[in-house]
């Protein structure tokens, strides 16, 4: 009679597997929050670092070999180690190293013997206070005129910190591409949970509406903190600090926080980006601007690529848009209140002075010439349109004034100019102040 082999363990303990032979162990699945070593690095160069760096490696036996727009590339044992010219302005340039051992590479031999600092897995000891419970809030898309404004928050304690620093989590700019900061942040919400990021996203409708109740970015951005720092202090309500990058006056923020938000400690501060918990926030808003960026521009015939930035491919993109669909139908996809929407559909900016858009359409060799008759005018010299110095114009002679004859007073005359000594001084009037204008930098944010 017939049978089929089972997998239960009698079979198995009685007979063997008979199927074993062909059989690989498979490695046990990972932890869910188990994260692995960045395999990427990107640090600011001087030309001399750069200069140090490529001799160094010359001796070491690293190959070179010819990789566009790097001043060299080197290779060994699959790590690679590209070095990239400063930008026009810039001091530095940019070191990007990647592949296998690229940690230790940074560890023992950049840091130590080319920067002249040990900070890979001094973290702790350089910026304690990054390690300490609190809130960090960034945001992206404001500088883009296409797409949502997002900001996001992320809740980090002492374990998280450690483990988003061995996750590669630093500030969202200086990751290469979207496609890694989307994949980064899945790896940020498994460590962290749900529980302590917020995301919010304005769509350019919202966005636009808002603006126009604001009419100020920097208040925009104040109240967007302010709610998600309101939120994960629901959710957490121990949390004793927020850091922000310090975007505007820090009143501003201040007078936008709500009930919770007021109980803590609200820090602004420069490139707060180098800070682990606001680096996470700004990796999470990157990844929920590309993706509704995406959204937006649709799928399907007609579907549009939707650019970010504010460059002149996206100002070609709009008028393009403008012109083919409608003015409305750009005002759907962009941040209306940027100048690239009046260029692109023609419509006035109801904020520009009148006369100011003939002027703006004037040439700069009219303005060149106002210049010059306004400086031979006022006797104030300077360049002319050519660049050659246009003589100097004596100013006018200043005009005598004769001078005040002394007046001596009678014995029996009273002066007027100062009291008796023994009689009381008058009090100086009160300056009445100046009425606040609702919903001013100085005010409450104002949402009527």
């Amino acid at each position: 009679m017939g049978t089929t082999p089972s997998s239960s363990s009698s079979y198995n303990d009685s007979y063997g597997d008979p199927f074993a032979w062909v059989k690989k162990k498979k490695p046990a699945a990972a932890p869910a929050t188990a994260v692995a070593a960045p395999s990427s690095y990107t640090f600011d160069l001087t030309p001399a670092q750069s200069e140090k760096l490529h001799k160094l490696l010359m001796e070491r036996g690293y190959e070179f070999k010819q990789v566009p727009y790097t001043t060299f590339a080197a290779t060994k044992d699959r790590l690679t180690v590209n070095s990239y010219a400063a930008k026009a302005g810039k001091s530095h340039g940019k070191l990007v190293v990647q592949g296998k051992g690229a940690k230790e590479f940074v560890e023992f031999i950049l840091e130590p013997e080319i920067l002249g600092e040990a900070k890979m897995g001094y973290a702790e000891l350089h910026d304690p206070q990054m390690f300490e419970p609190h809130i960090g809030v960034d945001e992206s898309g404001k500088g883009d005129f296409f797409g949502p404004l997002v900001v996001a928050a992320v809740y980090t304690k002492k374990a998280t910190a450690r483990k988003l620093m061995d996750l590669g989590v630093r500030d969202s700019k200086a990751i290469g591409s979207d496609a890694a900061a989307e994949k980064l942040a899945d790896q940020i919400r498994e460590v962290v949970g749900d529980a302590c990021c917020k995301v919010i996203a304005l769509g350019p409708e919202t966005y636009n509406k808002l603006y126009g109740k604001f009419r100020s970015l920097n208040r925009l951005l104040a109240w967007g903190h302010a709610e998600v720092i309101e939120e994960l202090l629901s959710r957490i309500p121990d949390c004793p600090r927020a850091l922000s990058d310090q975007f505007t006056d820090p009143d501003v923020i201040r007078k936008a926080l709500k009930p919770l938000g007021k109980q803590i400690v609200m820090e602004q501060r420069t490139k707060a980006e180098s800070d682990i918990a606001v680096a996470a926030a700004s990796i999470l808003a990157r990844a929920e601007f590309v993706r509704r960026l995406r959204e937006l521009g649709g799928t399907g015939p007609g579907s549009l690529t939707l650019l970010k930035g504010a460059s002149a491919q996206v100002k070609a993109l709009a008028k393009k848009i403008a012109t083919e669909q409608s003015p409305e139908a750009l005002r759907r996809l962009c941040k209306a209140h940027f100048k690239t929407y009046y260029e692109a559909t023609g419509i006035v900016d109801p904020t520009m002075r009148p006369g100011a858009l003939e002027a703006a359409s004037l040439p700069q060799s009219y303005w060149a010439e106002k210049r010059k008759e306004y400086r031979n005018k006022s006797g104030v010299s300077g360049p002319g349109i050519d660049g050659a110095p246009e003589p100097a114009t004596a100013p006018p002679a200043a005009k005598k004034v004769p001078a005040r004859k002394p007046v001596t007073p009678s014995a029996n005359a009273t002066s007027t100019s100062s009291p008796p000594a023994d009689s009381p001084k008058k009090a100086p009037a009160k300056r009445k102040a100046a009425p606040r204008k609702k919903g001013d930098a100085t005010g409450e944010l104002d949402f009527g």
